[in-house]
């Protein structure tokens, strides 16, 4: 499990809740059965998932035993194919934001909140993947 210090974990989680939270109000205006409502409540599953891995990984503290740490591994309670789609789901929204990013004058608020989006995007795709390998 990845570990973050306490200020990189409230900066990833900080910056995961207000996307997660800016997902689920666009999602209330999109048709329902749309394939733009479907494109985001993937996303608002996997920005969940990504918050409970930034959350374990803020307190992840290495396990005394192997029975220990198959106990904290089964903690998260996500499949292998919810964790799977969380990933595809979170490495295509950071495609889109390497992709929007060039056009953002840097030192702008908009520039400020996408590199913030970005990191703890990468972080919740190296827990993702770290958890994966288990």
């Amino acid at each position: 499990m990845l570990r973050l210090d306490a200020h990189e974990g409230d900066e990833a989680m900080r910056a995961l809740a207000s996307v997660l939270s800016k997902s689920e109000k666009a999602r209330e205006k999109l048709k329902r059965g749309s394939s733009s409502e479907a494109a985001i409540s993937r996303e608002i599953n996997a920005y969940r998932i990504a918050l409970d891995l930034i959350a374990r990984a803020r307190q992840a503290e290495p396990a005394p035993d192997a029975e220990a740490q198959a106990e904290q591994a089964s903690a998260a309670g996500h499949t292998k194919a919810e964790l799977e789609d969380a990933l595809s789901a979170l490495q295509a929204v950071i495609a889109k934001i390497e992709k929007a990013q060039p056009r953002l004058k840097p030192g702008t608020s908009s520039h400020t909140l996408t590199e913030r989006r970005q990191k703890a995007l990468r972080s919740a795709v190296e827990c993702l993947n770290m958890e994966l390998e288990r």
